[in-house]
């Protein structure tokens, strides 16, 4: 009887081995088929002019992202805005470096469960210059396979991402490696520029505060290095360099895309310059009681809501914020 028993356990667990292998074969299968186009999903970043991303298709507009004087843009419906540059490099290079690690089906009939169907996938159509269309993705399900290799490579330790892809025109669907739809499953304000100001930090060498009455100075890099309060007072080297270091790269995330800034004067301003620098100017103005609005040279077409707090504690500090 337990020779019996000790059979059965045997089968049970050869039985749980084929299940598993089934699973990993033919599920979630990362091992590429060698009688297929390997390559199809793949397309040259030279040709990319524009991309329209729409999720839940025919629900709500595509956001459509193109260039304008040498930047990309995003619009969406009635709203037009200069777009984040590196997250549409980003976008580009997901798209031109999709690997297929395997085909999964044939026709339709697996479409729904790997959301793939028009109502559930994210599409994405690629224009070239000529305005033809180059590649239509599908981009649907998202999975997770644990990667059981014992040298994993740097930076999947804890498994890899896999995302179901098919072309619209066509009935195949693949597995790819990624996090496709964390990538193109955007809002329009998430494409859109956050930056006030841009630039290389060393290069900074004058900053001006332009503030009503006397309150206004200038912090300007000495023929020494060190930067000085009006050419006079030391500024503590650790609180100018933190001070730089935002700045340079200073974001916000709100828009206030009815503003005008011609209707109503500046309160203050910064001018930002250096020799091999092009000036970049900030100008802020009275919003309500909380919120400023402001504008920068540099990204002229986009106005900022900051609160006041966060824009004084930021960048538009008090001379003696410097001093140690």
């Amino acid at each position: 009887m337990a020779k019996k028993n000790k059979n059965n356990l045997y089968l049970i667990i050869l039985l749980v081995l084929v299940v598993i292998y089934i699973i990993s074969k033919y599920v979630v299968n990362v091992e590429p088929e060698s009688n297929f186009d390997m390559n199809i999903l793949r397309l040259d970043t030279a040709q990319i002019a524009s991309l329209n991303i729409q999720t839940n298709k025919g629900q709500k507009e595509a956001i459509k992202i193109y260039k304008e004087d040498g930047n990309w843009q995003v619009e969406q419906g009635s709203q037009q805005a200069l777009a984040d540059q590196q997250a549409v490099r980003e976008l580009i290079i997901t798209l031109a470096d999709l690997k297929i690690q395997n085909l999964v089906g044939t026709d339709e009939s697996k479409w729904k469960e790997q959301k793939l169907t028009d109502s559930l996938a994210i599409a994405v159509e690629v224009y070239n210059q000529d305005n033809q269309l180059i590649k239509d993705y599908y981009i649907g399900k998202f999975t997770y396979k644990q990667n059981d290799s014992p040298y994993p490579q740097r930076g999947r330790n804890n498994g890899i991402g896999l995302t179901y892809v098919r072309l619209a025109s066509q009935p195949e669907s693949f597995i790819v490696e990624g996090f496709l739809p964390m990538t193109f499953n955007r809002q329009f304000s998430s494409l859109r520029n956050h930056h006030l100001v841009k630039v290389d930090q060393s290069k900074i060498d004058k900053i001006d505060f332009n503030y009503p009455a006397d309150t206004a100075f200038n912090i300007a890099k000495a023929d020494s290095g060190v930067f000085l309060i009006n050419q006079r007072d030391t500024v503590d080297s650790k609180k100018i360099n933190s001070f730089l270091g935002k700045l340079a790269n200073y974001r916000e995330r709100q828009f206030d895309d009815s503003f005008n800034s011609a209707s109503s004067p500046a309160i203050f301003s910064m001018n930002i310059t250096g020799k091999l620098l092009n000036e970049v100017k900030l100008n802020v103005y009275e919003k309500d009681t909380t919120n400023y609005v402001v504008t920068s040279s540099q990204f002229p077409k986009t106005n900022f809501v900051v609160k006041k707090s966060q824009l004084t504690k930021n960048i538009f500090k008090s001379k003696q914020s410097f001093i140690q």
